[in-house]
């Protein structure tokens, strides 16, 4: 037995007797103390130097609470001698993870008296969000089925770093703004707690083969449930954003009539609840929809910024090649561009570029998705003047899953009215010069990748194209297909 001595005593507990598996943010092993023959302590899995002598707050103010659905706590905080963090809790007759582990799948009228008796545990402590309510954290005893580990959650998240977290996160119960590092609300227990729901009238949690896509971006699957009204109450505890998921009291209050009346038999009532159900669907299917919208958005508005911190860098790089072996070169450096003049030359890299995403779908010929343009610009000042526009974009083409910066020259046919080099803002004219499709304007040069690996490549070109420029040696590319080394 190893003893600990905690706050409101000592404890001692067997390391050889687990009760359950390893959690995400612990260990539960059978205990005992003089006072308390049988007790549960959790040892927390949490490195005592990040959390840094911290107070158990939650869960220390829920020491000798009188909760009906909630599992006291005995004592909690730092061990005296080892500086480890533990939870000792009056021990339970089971968990719920236990009945799924022999495959039990319950119910309506059971899961309702499971999911009402967690609600109410909810409602007791309602000054506090859980964040981690699972079935292993729903126990048995007093012949009900009460809430566990309640503030240990918030304990490792003001612990620790977001990623440490994540690691601890239970994947399947955990709700979209939790895959968001978004702030956890008591609509958080009321997701986790539609998807316990799900799991015991089917046997798993709803998103259980890729839980952060479904969370985030899924509908919700179809589940087999005879009672319509649990139905569609599961359904709205499931909805992706937090505001439209009902509160606690109504919760409640519907749970205590599917978990204790009989479903209503009269035909239009039963028509009525179908309708409902489809309306609930559609709903649902509309929120899954508008939320995987603003998801990709965030996505690529992430992307966007990422985008322009690299082409910075790869500017700062080229801009310290410069300085070493051409010290004659003038360097200007602004937040929107970066300049060198070098005789009647001038090199301009466009550092903002486009100020946000490009829309999905833009490039429907050539299949690339392309989130960021920017630009260099070569310019000749006399004589001739001449202004030789170089395209960059962030993106990636048809079939790779990887973003990355590059360089292109597309110009016009001279068939066209229009003749010389594409520019910037012709976004149909880019898309068929990536493509395969016979257009009016072709490619010249790339698409060829700036960044990484091919960072120096890109310098040399860029030096290539101020020193024909500083001596007014630069000719339009159009005509001519380009290769590199060097430009022709």
């Amino acid at each position: 037995m190893t003893k600990i001595k905690l706050p409101n005593g000592v404890w001692e507990y067997d390391e050889s007797q687990p009760l359950g598996a390893p959690g995400g943010f612990g260990q539960v092993f059978a205990g005992k103390s003089d006072d308390h023959p049988q007790v549960a302590i959790k040892k927390i899995h949490i490195d005592a130097g990040d959390a840094a002598h911290r107070e158990m707050e939650v869960v220390e103010s829920l020491i000798g609470a009188n909760h009906k659905h909630v599992i006291p706590f005995l004592d909690a905080g730092e061990e005296a001698d080892s500086g480890e963090y533990f939870v000792v809790m009056e021990k339970a007759k089971k968990s719920l993870q236990d009945d799924l582990n022999q495959g039990q799948v319950f119910t309506p009228q059971e899961t309702a008296t499971i999911l009402l008796d967690a609600a109410r545990g909810l409602q007791e402590a309602s000054q506090f969000v859980h964040r981690d309510l699972k079935p292993g954290n729903l126990l048995f005893r007093d012949s009900r089925w009460m809430i566990a580990d309640f503030g240990i959650a918030r304990f490792v998240e003001i612990s620790t770093s977001s990623q440490t977290l994540k690691s601890c996160q239970s994947d399947n119960f955990a709700a979209p703004e939790q895959w968001r590092y978004e702030s956890a609300t008591s609509k958080t227990d009321i997701y986790a707690l539609g998807c316990i729901g799900f799991n015991l009238l089917t046997g798993s949690p709803p998103y259980s083969g890729d839980p952060q896509d479904g969370h985030l971006n899924q509908p919700l699957p179809t589940f087999p449930c005879s009672d319509r009204r649990l139905t569609a109450l599961l359904k709205a505890m499931l909805r992706k954003p937090p505001e439209s998921r009902p509160e606690i009291s109504r919760l409640i209050q519907q749970l205590s009539k599917v978990a204790t009346e009989q479903m209503p038999t009269r035909e239009g009532v039963r028509i009525l609840l179908d309708a409902a159900n489809h309306v609930e669907e559609e709903e649902a299917e509309e929120e899954a929809r508008r939320e995987a919208i603003r998801a990709k958005a965030e996505r690529r508005s992430a992307l966007h910024a990422e985008a322009f911190q690299v082409l910075q860098l790869n500017v700062e790089n080229l801009s310290e090649v410069v300085e070493v072996n051409i010290p004659k070169a003038e360097i200007r450096r602004a937040a929107s561009d970066f300049r060198i003049k070098l005789g009647k030359g001038e090199l301009i890299v466009n550092l903002k570029g486009s100020v946000s995403p490009m829309d999905e779908g833009q490039f429907l010929h050539s299949k690339w998705e392309i989130i960021a343009f920017s630009q260099v610009l070569a310019i000749q000042h006399s004589p001739p003047k001449f202004v030789w526009p170089s395209l960059l974009f962030y993106g990636k083409p048809f079939g790779s899953e990887e973003y990355r910066w590059y360089e292109a020259i597309f110009a016009h046919s001279p068939m066209t009215f229009q003749t010389g080099l594409v520019q910037l803002n012709e976004t149909s004219d880019i898309d068929f010069s990536l493509s395969k499709v016979e257009h009016s304007s072709y490619r010249i040069f790339g698409p060829s990748p700036i960044d990484d690996e091919e960072e120096s490549s890109f310098h040399e070109r860029c030096l290539w194209l101020l020193a024909k420029a500083s001596t007014g040696e630069l000719r339009s590319p159009a005509g001519q297909i380009l290769t590199w080394p060097p430009y022709q």
